[in-house]
């Protein structure tokens, strides 16, 4: 990509075409063809090709309006997030010999996998996994999402057998509930396909899992309506289940559009629904990996996947459920904090 040129669109801009921002060094236009509403272009005047070839002072100008603009989109499209990208040379993609930095906003839904963002400009190298490392359960770690709580010390190390596991199931107040509501929805999966919930069972896992939270939470449960329920339950149960951050981000995400759900009851959803996959996160269980209790709502996406890993390994290890590690967990705490 050379300087050489005979007509350049953005050293000769259409006439009449909306100018945004300006200042000495840049300026900033809407997309000709946006990939997305509201996918703005930030120019330098004068005509480079290469970004790398721009004055300090130029790229600093060009920086400074990436900011002032994503401030203009926010409050006019309400974007979820935002891509920022520089073709640089025919060989990434550059068509137009003359600087420009794309400001894309980003809606959620607006593509089925979001993940992996900008490294989709090589395809084949978008999707990615986070992958456990197989020594984490001696180990803090720290998510390519954001930081985890690091762990107190060696989680788990109190479970080591199946048998111990199901004698402290056993011994937990509501497991025969428990043992129900799983065996019951079991049985719906098979006759219902799709699979979905109804009013009256979400209402059952309501009450399971909030216990006397249920009443505070009255006022928004009852928001709910057959329908609703209906299709974002659904919705959450085709969604295909790879381990992957996303895939399990997506399913809770999809879920707490629901009154009255967090992530908490998220999990629980899915944990008395899909046992063999997922697991519940509560305070007891956050204590014993992380060494304190965490209020019901502050949990993070990043904070279930973390925890749901953890589980996860050890119940591959032991031959159980995710759910029945969950579960003796939450008991294992309940009798180590009576000692």
């Amino acid at each position: 990509m050379t300087d050489e040129f005979l007509y350049c669109p953005f050293c000769s801009p259409e006439s009449g075409r909306e100018i945004i921002l300006e200042n000495e060094l840049c300026y900033c236009v809407y997309d000709k063809y946006p990939v997305s509403t509201g996918h703005a272009l930030i120019i330098p005047k004068r005509h480079c090709a290469e970004y790398f070839k721009l004055t300090s002072e130029e790229q600093t100008a060009c920086w400074e309006m990436v900011n002032e603009i994503k401030g203009i989109l926010d409050n006019e499209y309400h974007p979820d997030g935002f891509n920022i990208g520089i073709n640089v040379n025919e060989a990434a993609g550059q068509t137009i010999p003359h600087v420009h930095i794309h400001l894309i906003p980003r809606y959620e839904g607006d593509v089925a996998e979001p993940e992996g963002g900008i490294r989709g400009v090589i395809p084949n190298k978008r999707a990615y996994k986070i992958k456990i490392d197989e020594n984490i359960l001696g180990k803090a770690s720290v998510s390519k999402e954001s930081k985890t709580p690091e762990l107190s010390n060696q989680p788990l190390t109190f479970l080591y057998s199946k048998n111990q596991i199901l004698e402290l199931i056993e011994r937990a107040d509501d497991y025969v509930e428990t043992k129900r509501l799983i065996s019951n929805f079991a049985e719906i999966k098979k006759d219902r396909v799709p699979f979905y919930l109804q009013m009256d069972e979400l209402d059952e896992i309501l009450h399971w899992k909030l216990r006397r939270q249920y009443q505070r939470q009255y006022r928004n449960i009852i928001r709910n309506t057959d329908t609703l329920v209906r299709e974002v339950t659904q919705t959450a149960f085709k969604i295909e289940n790879d381990g992957s951050f996303y895939s399990i981000k997506l399913k809770l995400k999809t879920l707490i559009k629901l009154h009255g759900v967090q992530i908490p009851v998220a999990s629980a959803i899915l944990a008395l629904c899909y046992p063999d996959m997922f697991c519940v996160i509560d305070f007891r269980g956050y204590r014993q990996f992380f060494g304190n209790a965490k209020k019901y709502q502050n949990y993070t996406f990043q904070e279930y996947f973390y925890y749901w890993s953890l589980i996860k390994k050890k119940a591959d290890e032991l031959g159980v459920t995710p759910q029945e590690v969950d579960m003796a967990i939450w008991q294992y705490d309940i009798e180590s904090q009576a000692k």
